[in-house]
């Protein structure tokens, strides 16, 4: 999970997709999202990392 439950509010994942990620501005709800799920489904792996690289670089989205 990334935010910790089930009955996270769309604020919560999206302030916690920012923070993982470290990016420079909250996505909107469906990035964050689509982002929560790539998270959860590479959770603990070196993609988080590298995605976060792409997404300040401009690279994906």
């Amino acid at each position: 999970a990334v935010v910790g439950y089930g009955r996270a509010t769309k604020e919560q994942v999206q302030e916690m997709v920012k923070r993982l990620l470290s990016l420079p501005g909250v996505p909107s709800t469906d990035a964050a999202d689509a982002l929560a799920c790539a998270i959860c489904h590479n959770h603990g792996g070196p993609v988080i990392g590298s995605l976060g690289r792409s997404l300040r670089s401009g690279r994906v989205l």
